[in-house]
């Protein structure tokens, strides 16, 4: 026959289990504002964060050889904030700087329909598209480079805060740019 089990522990788990309900709706009432939950809180924090296209590194200096390519990165940080769409230019000296054709575009947004190296121009030109709302951290494409002659040169974002027709990045909620900072690289062969 088997032992009857005992149902005594069951009023101290359940109010145990109350207990710490309790203190997790204190503890989240008590981080947000006055009248505002905790998601309301992230929903102010990212809306007052900066949304920046950085190239990656920022500062290089490196010996001058011949045929030799360096990476740098392109890197996105939405501030939180859900990404529908990104388009970024980037200029630089094709007297001094030639870019490899092929762009590694990254996997942080869902679709990249273009990826283009203008070497005539000195341009670089990549789109990318989410289908779902989310944040985007991480990098967002790279590429290669060769150093043409000794000296210093820039790569730096086409963007003027406002202007729809440079580097950009939209927002999926309001499909306005958000696009606030971006940081170029300096590079200096030697």
């Amino acid at each position: 026959m088997k032992p009857k089990a005992s149902l005594t522990f069951l009023p101290a788990a359940s109010g145990m289990v109350l207990l710490v309900l309790s203190l997790s709706l204190v503890v989240l009432k008590a981080s947000g504002r006055p009248g505002e939950g905790v998601a309301e809180n992230l929903r102010a924090k990212a809306a007052t964060s900066d949304v920046v296209l950085a190239l990656s590194p920022q500062s290089q200096t490196v010996e001058f050889t011949p045929n030799t390519s360096y990476v740098e990165g392109i890197t996105l940080d939405s501030g939180g904030k859900k990404v529908k769409a990104v388009d970024v230019i980037i200029s630089y000296n094709p007297e001094q700087i030639s870019i490899e054709p092929q762009v590694a575009v990254g996997t942080l947004l869902e679709h990249y329909p273009l990826s283009r190296v203008d070497q005539k121009l000195g341009k670089i030109k990549i789109s990318a598209i989410n289908f779902t709302a989310k944040p985007a951290l991480g990098i967002f494409a790279t590429f290669r480079f060769k150093a043409k002659t000794i000296g210093q040169s820039q790569i730096a974002f086409d963007f003027i805060p406002g202007e729809k027709l440079d580097s950009n990045v939209v927002d999926f909620e309001s499909d306005q740019d958000v696009l606030t900072k971006v940081q170029n690289a300096s590079l200096t062969f030697k």
